[in-house]
């Protein structure tokens, strides 16, 4: 058993959202729903074609997610990335009571934690591994999977919650479930991938950065480089 005193959880909406005015406070054109075709590196960096016309720069920093693997390929970068389709459960709490979060390393692993501002549990489990392509993603619903976890709940919490709903989620999954960050000409690669990328987001962030203008990483990066792979770049 592991307890860490001060961790915490991400709420990953608000992150992204405060992300998104941050960039645009700082000058950066925010561009949603708008498809990249293909990123061709050039002679003088790179051109990114979109269905709404060609962008150039210098570098360009590729985390697509479940996309990384056909939108880097078309791009010459082969990587050995599976996308899976995740489900999590929702469960509403009738005590507002603090609670660790939990991970069981079970086969498929399980995990819950608190939303202490909605007062929910979230519950699911982690590599499920029913493969997918990232644009011909299901939402149909997986009941054994929500029997499982809900059972799991009841024996593990007092408070184990009611009125259960349920959403998915895409992994982009790395042979041993690491990252992969790097540069390769002027792509920068974020693969933050196997589920647990969004925990790192900030130094991901700042090392993605770093590339980006050249500068040598805070941290060493040989351990995800995409040539760890047999075939990739």
């Amino acid at each position: 058993m592991l307890f860490q005193g001060d961790a915490g959880v991400c709420a990953a909406e608000l992150a992204l959202e405060t992300l998104v005015r941050l960039a645009r406070q700082a000058g950066a054109e925010v561009r949603p729903n708008t498809e990249v075709e293909e990123i061709a590196p050039s002679t003088d960096g790179v051109e990114i074609h979109t269905g709404a016309g060609t962008l150039r720069a210098g570098t360009v920093v590729v985390a697509a997610g479940g996309w990384n693997g056909p939108l880097l390929e078309r791009s010459s970068i082969s990587l050995p990335l599976t996308v899976t389709l995740e489900q999590v459960l929702y469960l509403e709490r009738t005590e507002p009571l603090p609670m660790p979060t939990v991970i069981e390393w079970t086969t498929p692993a399980r995990y819950a934690l608190a939303d202490a501002r909605a007062n929910v549990l979230k519950a699911g489990e982690h590599h499920a591994r029913r493969v997918v392509a990232a644009d011909d993603r299901r939402h149909d619903v997986d009941r054994a999977s929500i029997d499982r976890v809900t059972a799991w709940v009841a024996e593990r919490f007092r408070d184990g919650g009611t009125n259960p709903s349920t959403e998915t989620c895409l992994y982009t999954n790395t042979p041993d479930e690491d990252f992969v960050i790097d540069r390769i000409g002027p792509v920068v690669i974020s693969s933050a991938c196997s589920g647990h990328g969004f925990k790192f987001t900030p130094l991901i962030g700042k090392l993605l950065a770093e590339l980006a203008i050249g500068e040598p990483p805070s941290v060493p990066l040989e351990r995800f480089r995409a040539a760890r792979f047999a075939g990739a770049g």
